[in-house]
């Protein structure tokens, strides 16, 4: 069986929003703190529900840009570098803020919990979108090693992260959904038609899998993305 190998999945991965900047400054460091505690403090004393959605998911939002800039520095160094980056990481642990750092992986975790409560409380439809969409990706880019489809997750927890793809189509139009959204959905329901589960379960998501690679391809004819898709596409042909 032909295995889809990270080097693919490096060339879609525009992954997690990287900092614009190579290192982080002292005055980059306070604007950090500064947000995520003025953002925590909204979720502690805030009446409005509203208010209170949007800071868990800036909270959330800001963690994730933090942490692909941490694990960048780690693959390249083997260690966070800089006075700056250290203060920053030490006082948000000082703060009581689980960053979710993985001693064994030498990795910084992707951190669910503050997109879930933003779903949860928010009736606004465009932040839960939002919200919805930075919780699919990040499960998705902790949910495998090397190859896309084989995951560690059992067949509950994959049914579960395609129908959260499928909420969210229902939540926007189509196009609005972006390359990488529509990709990983793709991926979500073709995981669940290979791995053993309910048969009638795995046909319909089979059929949705490639039916979000058809629409892949018209969208996104260009995209490096496309020689992966050829391999899942492969992979769910002999799997029928």
């Amino acid at each position: 069986m032909r295995r889809i190998s990270i080097a693919i999945s490096l060339t879609f991965f525009f992954t997690t929003p990287v900092l614009a900047h190579d290192f982080i400054t002292q005055e980059i460091a306070d604007g950090y703190v500064k947000k995520i505690q003025d953002a925590r403090e909204t979720t502690k004393v805030s009446g409005s529900e509203s208010e209170r959605s949007h800071a868990y998911l800036t909270i959330g939002k800001l963690l994730v840009e933090l942490k692909s800039f941490f694990n960048r520095d780690i693959a390249t160094h083997g260690e966070v570098n800089g006075l700056a980056t250290k203060y920053l990481i030490a006082t948000l642990d000082d703060s009581g803020l689980d960053l979710k750092f993985s001693k064994r992986k030498n990795f910084y975790e992707f951190d669910p919990s503050f997109f879930e409560k933003a779903i949860r409380g928010e009736l606004d439809s465009g932040v839960k979108t939002i919200a919805l969409g930075e919780l699919i990706k990040g499960n998705f880019y902790q949910s495998f090693d090397g190859d896309f489809l084989e995951t560690r997750l059992p067949s509950g927890k994959l049914k579960e992260d395609a129908e959260r793809f499928e909420k969210l189509t229902g939540m926007q139009i189509s196009e609005s959904i972006d390359e990488e959204l529509l990709f990983i959905g793709f991926i979500l329901n073709a995981r669940v038609a290979i791995h053993k589960g309910d048969q009638a379960m795995r046909v319909k998501a089979r059929k949705k899998a490639l039916e979000l690679g058809v629409e892949f391809r018209g969208r996104f004819p260009d995209s490096l993305s496309i020689a992966a898709l050829d391999l899942v596409e492969t992979r769910l042909n002999s799997s029928k």
